[in-house]
């Protein structure tokens, strides 16, 4: 599926490949553009993030989901 223009994507998992986390979040970035990629992360999926940052060589900024 090629969708355009999309400001942002929520992750509601983490991919076991880290090929595939760079290509969904890419989505955001096409064309020149710029977005943002949301994941939630919980458990072990925190191990599968470090190895996308090892792949990516960026950091990827940890944050707080807002309570009520």
């Amino acid at each position: 599926i090629d969708v355009s223009d999309v400001d942002a994507v929520f992750n509601f998992d983490v991919p076991l490949d880290p090929e595939y986390y760079v290509h969904r979040i890419g989505r955001t970035g096409r064309a020149g553009k710029s977005g943002k990629a949301f994941t939630f992360v919980v458990g072990r999926e925190f191990v599968r993030m470090r190895e996308i940052q090892d792949y990516t060589k960026k950091k990827i900024e940890r944050g707080v989901v807002p309570s009520i």
